[in-house]
C-alpha cells in the first residue's frame, strides 16, 4: 500500500508539473537545471529541453541583481535557505537566452528525488505588474508633488514669491498665542508703499509688479530667518518678528527705510527710488487680544504716517505724538470720500465742461479767493502755449489743458489756515502741503475720461533733479505734461501777489526759472517757456488774465 501511494504521488505531482500554467523547473542543488515544463521553455525562450538543460539558474540571470548583488552569490544564498527551510520566495531579475530581462517571483521548494535533494522552481513573470506599480508610484509621486505645489500656491502671492494674506493671518494669530503662553513679545509692521498707483500709472503694471518683487527681496534680505514677510495685498506688506519688541521692530523699519533712500528700482534705462509708510505695533506695549488685531493697529499707524507725508515710520507712541498742526489741519479739511462721490455724480454729465464743473465746484468750497481763480487761468495759459510751441497733439494739448486747471485741486484736502500762512513752514506743515499732488490724483483716479490727467496732476511738483515730491522722479520720467505744468506754475506764481510771499517782476521771475533749469525744470521747456514769454513782452502782455472760459480753449 506504502509503494501505491507513492507512485500515485509521483503521478500526480508529474501531471500537475506538465499541465500547469505556470513555469516549473526542477534544479539541483548547484543550481542546475535538471528538467522545466513547457511553459518554463516558453519564459526563457529556449527551444528543446536538452537546451535548456544545458543551463543553470546563473546562467539565465544578469551579473547583477539591482541591489548591486552579484547574481550568483544572492543564488546560493537563496538555494541554501530553501534546502535549510524546505522554501524560499524571492523576487529575481532573470533573463532569457537571448538576453532580454525580466522580473519574476520566485518560489524553491525542496524536494527528495530518491535519496538526493532537488529544488522545484516556480516562476511567474511580473515585468508588466512592476512596470505598472512603478507608473503608478510615479503617478502618485507626481500626486504628491502637485498637492504639495497647490498647498504652496495656496499659501504663497504668486507675483512676490512672499506668503500670501492667507498665510499671514494664521501665522499671526499662532505666534500672537505662543507670545501670551511663553510671555514673550511680538511685534508686526505694517509697509505700504507711497504713491504706488503712480508708478503703474507712468511706467505701467508690468514695471509695477518688478517694482513690488525687487521690494519683496530687500525685506526678505533684512528680516531674520525665523521672520514672516508676507504680502497683504496690492502695495501693502506685512513682517511678523516673533520674540522682537517695539524698539526692535521700529529700528528694523528704519533700517529699510535707510536701504530705499539709496536704491534704485527698475531696469536699467528707467531707474526710480519709492517710498514707503511703515507702521509698528507690538505686544504686550500694545494693548490687543489677538493677532490680526495687532496687524489692524500697525495699519492704522501707518495710515497716520502716511497721512503725514510717508516716508516714515511710527509706532503707537509717535502716532500718539504728532505734530499739532497734523491735528488741525485734518479736523478742518474736506472729506475727501464725500467729495469723490460728488465728483462721480458730475462725471455722469457729458464731457463737455466736465473739467470746468469740477474745478468750479472746488471753487465753492475751497478756493474762495481771487488768487487761486488767477493763478489757475494764467497756468492753463502758459501752459498750453508751451505745448503749442513744442508741438503736442491735439489730444495731449486737452489733457494738459485739463490738468493745468485741476493741478491745485488736492489744495482741498489741505486746512486753508495752513494754505494761507505767513511767514515760513515748519517741516510738518510742509509735509502736509506736499499732499496736495497725491490728494488730487485720488480724487480724480475714478473719474470716467480722466484718467490719463491724474499722473500730471500726481507729478507737477518733481524736480528734474529728482528732488521734487511725491515720488521723487527725475529726468525725462516725469511725465511731459507736469514737466510743462511746473514751469508754468512756477512762473505764475512768482509773479502774483500772495500773502505769504513776496511778488517778482516778470522779467525777475524768468531769470528765477532759468536758473532752476537743469535742477528743478526741464532745460529744453525753460528754453522754449523764455522764448515765448519775452515775445508776450514785445506785444506789451506780460500778464495775460482773460476769463476762464476763452483763456482754457
Amino acid at each position: 500500500m506504502k509503494k501505491n501511494k507513492v507512485i500515485f504521488n509521483e503521478s500526480v505531482f508529474e501531471a500537475i508539473y506538465n499541465s500547469s500554467g505556470c513555469a516549473l523547473m526542477i534544479l539541483s542543488v548547484d543550481g542546475r537545471f535538471i528538467s522545466g515544463n513547457s511553459e518554463a521553455l516558453k519564459m526563457f525562450g529556449c527551444g528543446s529541453l536538452k537546451k535548456f538543460t544545458n543551463c543553470s539558474f546563473y546562467d539565465l540571470s544578469p551579473k547583477k541583481q539591482p541591489d548591486g548583488a552579484l547574481s550568483s552569490e544572492a543564488a546560493n544564498k537563496f538555494i541554501a535557505q530553501a534546502l535549510k527551510n524546505g522554501d524560499c520566495k524571492f523576487e529575481w531579475l532573470h533573463k532569457k537566452i537571448r538576453g532580454k530581462k525580466f522580473f519574476a517571483n520566485v518560489m524553491l521548494n525542496r524536494m527528495k528525488a530518491g535519496a538526493a535533494d532537488v529544488l522545484v522552481a516556480a516562476i511567474v513573470d511580473i515585468t508588466e505588474k512592476k512596470a505598472a506599480t512603478a507608473k503608478l508610484e510615479a503617478v502618485n509621486e507626481q500626486l504628491l508633488k502637485s498637492n504639495h505645489s497647490l498647498q504652496r500656491m495656496a499659501l504663497v502671492d504668486s507675483h512676490t514669491g512672499l506668503f500670501n494674506h492667507r498665510y499671514m493671518a494664521q501665522t499671526v494669530e499662532s505666534e500672537f498665542f505662543r507670545a501670551k503662553r511663553i510671555l514673550r513679545p511680538l511685534a508686526v509692521l505694517m509697509l505700504d508703499i507711497d504713491y504706488f498707483k503712480s508708478i503703474n500709472d507712468v511706467y505701467g503694471h508690468k514695471y509695477g509688479d518688478m517694482i513690488l518683487k525687487e521690494f519683496a527681496e530687500i525685506l526678505q534680505g533684512e528680516v531674520r530667518k525665523y521672520d514672516v514677510v508676507a504680502r497683504f495685498g496690492g502695495e501693502e506688506f506685512v513682517i511678523i518678528l516673533p520674540g522682537a519688541s517695539r524698539k526692535t521692530a521700529f529700528s528694523l523699519a528704519q533700517r529699510i527705510l535707510g536701504k530705499l533712500a539709496v536704491y534704485y528700482f527698475g531696469w536699467t534705462e528707467q531707474k526710480i527710488k519709492i517710498k514707503v509708510s511703515i507702521g509698528a505695533a507690538s505686544y504686550p506695549e500694545d494693548d490687543v487680544s489677538k493677532g490680526m488685531a495687532l496687524i489692524d493697529l500697525a495699519d492704522s499707524i501707518m495710515m497716520k504716517a502716511k497721512e503725514d507725508g510717508g516716508n516714515r515710520v511710527y509706532s503707537a507712541a509717535e502716532a500718539e505724538d504728532r505734530p499739532s498742526i497734523i491735528k488741525e489741519a485734518s479736523s478742518k479739511t474736506v472729506n475727501i470720500r464725500d467729495l469723490q462721490s460728488t465728483i462721480q455724480k458730475l462725471s455722469k454729465r457729458s464731457s463737455q465742461g466736465l473739467v470746468e464743473a469740477i474745478f468750479a465746484f472746488a471753487k465753492t468750497i475751497k478756493f474762495k479767493d481771487l488768487y487761486t481763480g488767477e493763478h489757475v487761468e494764467e497756468t492753463v495759459y502758459y501752459a498750453t502755449m508751451i505745448a503749442g510751441a513744442m508741438e503736442l497733439s491735439s489730444r495731449e494739448r486737452e489733457d494738459l489743458r485739463q490738468a493745468a486747471i485741476l493741478h491745485d485741486l488736492g489744495k482741498i484736502g489741505i486746512s486753508g489756515n495752513l494754505l494761507k500762512k505767513k511767514g515760513p513752514l515748519s517741516e510738518a506743515e510742509f509735509n502736509e502741503i506736499k499732499r496736495h499732488p497725491q490728494i488730487g490724483a485720488d480724487i480724480l483716479k475714478g473719474v470716467h475720461g480722466l484718467s490719463a490727467i491724474v499722473p500730471l496732476i500726481l507729478h507737477h511738483h518733481e524736480w528734474w533733479n529728482g528732488k521734487g515730491y511725491p515720488t521723487g522722479l527725475k529726468g525725462t520720467d516725469i511725465p511731459l505734461g507736469s514737466r510743462i505744468i511746473a514751469v508754468a506754475d512756477v512762473y505764475q506764481s512768482l509773479i502774483s501777489e500772495r500773502s505769504y510771499s513776496r511778488v517778482y517782476s516778470p522779467k525777475a521771475a524768468l531769470e528765477m526759472i532759468k536758473k532752476a533749469s537743469g535742477t528743478q525744470f526741464d532745460p529744453e521747456i525753460v528754453r522754449i517757456f523764455e522764448r515765448l514769454i519775452k515775445k508776450t513782452w514785445e506785444k506789451n502782455n506780460p500778464r495775460p488774465c482773460a476769463p476762464l472760459c476763452v483763456s482754457l480753449r
